[in-house]
């Protein structure tokens, strides 16, 4: 198969719901399968039996937090993705365009896995017909993520409208951090996730690039600078908020050869349409100082710490 097809038949419903592979659609192997949070990671920070705030508001060990996946994606190009992700992280900082790119497939496997583990845990354990915290129908809005991800099966071409790749992505040098310091959110609707570990932090949304659109280094042109915690966290919260005033999504045209994938940005498809009174397409609705306030409000305790502090 393609990876272009694998694609297809990992985000299809009943492939979820049997649980199949979650990256190709295959039979999972006879192993414990993939953890989301890699062992690497887990092991670094002594996050075992540390624990991750789900979307319905229950926590899991990171131990647990895995998902089925067949040995030839395991070992194969998502190990690949593992060992230069912990090799970036290791170094403290992004040297290159190549980097950005590992760290957003990390990201958008990180999402996409996390994701479909709340497939399979219910809502409400007590009362199971409520279902599961996410519907595997739910899934398919994370196309997007699931094409960043499995671009590393083979060399691949991106020619992209806003940037080099299609997603927004930035980092920033903490200062008043330690090295087994650790920072984990989420923002499903905004398909954003950001990830601190030690004095690295970095900001991944699968938006096909329209935040760096309004500027590549993002809020207050910070991207790639020295940061206090607090003002990470601040960060987080303005790239997350404005990926919840998307507007618009992109058409693509996407072409596979047995040697090569070619991903291509044709134009931006909005949403809504043009902006008020305007002859310009509205790609993010009008940003809300207040809104945004009481956003940073809910998610930041007075001393600026994420509240709970492993949130999804």
């Amino acid at each position: 198969m393609k990876t272009l097809e694998f694609i297809e038949r990992a985000i299809t419903e009943q492939n979820i719901v049997d649980g199949r592979c979650f990256v190709c659609g295959g039979e999972q192997s006879s192993g414990a399968g993939e953890h989301v949070m890699p062992k690497w990671l887990l092991t670094r920070l002594s996050l075992w039996s540390s624990m991750i705030t789900l979307l319905n508001g229950t926590t899991l060990p990171y131990s647990q937090l895995k998902v089925p996946c067949c040995e030839r994606c395991n070992n194969g190009f998502l190990s690949r993705i593992e060992r230069d992700a912990q090799a970036i992280f290791a170094a403290g900082e992004l040297k290159d365009a190549n980097d950005v790119l590992v760290l957003g497939r990390w990201l958008a496997k990180i999402l996409v896995g996390l994701l479909t583990k709340e497939t399979k845990l219910y809502f409400d354990r007590r009362d199971r017909s409520k279902g599961f915290i996410v519907d595997a129908k739910f899934l398919d809005n994370f196309h997007l993520c699931h094409m960043i991800l499995q671009t590393a099966r083979k060399p691949t071409t991106f020619s992209c409208l806003h940037s080099d790749y299609p997603f927004s992505l930035y980092w920033y040098a903490v200062e008043d951090t330690e090295d087994d310091d650790f920072d984990f959110i989420t923002d499903v609707v905004g398909n954003a996730v950001a990830i601190r570990i030690g004095r690295l932090g970095v900001v991944f949304v699968a938006d096909g690039g329209l935040q760096m659109e309004a500027g590549a280094k993002g809020p207050h042109g910070l991207s790639g600078s020295k940061v206090s915690l607090r003002a990470l966290r601040e960060l987080i919260l303005q790239i997350f908020y404005k990926s919840q005033l998307r507007d618009a999504t992109h058409f693509y045209v996407n072409s596979e050869t047995p040697e090569a994938i070619n991903i291509e940005q044709v134009r931006v498809s909005p949403f809504t349409g043009m902006i008020p009174g305007t002859a310009m397409t509205q790609i993010f609705r009008p940003w809300d100082s207040e809104e945004m306030a009481a956003i940073l409000s809910g998610m930041l305790d007075e001393a600026g710490n994420f509240s709970p502090p492993s949130r999804t």
